[in-house]
């Protein structure tokens, strides 16, 4: 196991997926996060490790929180990167809720790929929000790809528009690269939340 990512204990899922939610630029709406958390929070997730996170990030560009009262220090928060589990009868949950890195995209993407072998996960979900002009009254649109055309159905199944892109991107797409590169189906789900929506934004999220 890489030093990158540090897990506190041996965890073997069954019939797993790996769910990432990450802070940052593919997180309008915080979809992404909320979505992760929503579950963490719903299945009582056990904290398995994490993502060790020093190299991954510019503190010029994301700066740590710090505590102080009184003249006193009460704690230091820099970008963290966790992963949490969940297993009942018939599946398996790993569950990372973290950042987008700004740097070292490749080895970040490698400590996802590796931690999801690690625990069984043989497929990865990534969670993503973006900002369109679509009225808050219409239902949220959710747009998909894949590295695995054999999941192209099931997205359609699902009612996911499958997406047609060329240009600027994030960290997923690192993933997604890799993970075929690996043998890992990986899914990368994307909400879309209107441009006048400043806040957090659960109906994505549900959706």
């Amino acid at each position: 196991m890489s030093d990158t990512l540090r897990l506190n204990d041996t965890v073997q899922l069954r019939n797993a997926s790996l769910i990432v939610g990450l802070s940052g630029w593919g997180n309008a709406g915080e979809v992404s996060t909320l979505s992760v958390t929503y579950l963490i929070e719903k299945l009582k997730a056990s904290q398995l490790g994490e993502i060790a996170s020093e190299r991954f990030y510019d503190y010029q560009l994301q700066r740590p929180h710090v505590s102080i009262e009184g003249g006193l220090i009460q704690g230091y928060w820099p970008p963290q990167n966790k992963l949490f589990y969940w297993q009942d009868k018939e599946r398996g949950l790993l569950l990372l809720l973290g950042a987008e890195p700004h740097l070292n995209w490749s080895d970040y993407a490698r400590a996802i790929l590796e931690a999801s072998e690690t625990v069984g996960a043989r497929r990865i979900y990534t969670i993503g929000g973006y900002i369109i002009g679509i009225p808050h009254t219409e239902e949220p649109l959710i747009t998909g790809s894949t590295n695995n055309p054999e999941r192209i159905p099931e997205l359609r199944r699902a009612g996911v528009e499958l997406t047609d892109y060329r240009g600027p991107t994030g960290v997923y797409s690192e993933i997604l690269w890799q993970g075929k590169a690996r043998g890992l189906d990986v899914v990368s789900l994307w909400g879309a939340v209107p441009l006048y929506v400043h806040s957090l934004n659960p109906k994505v999220a549900l959706h």
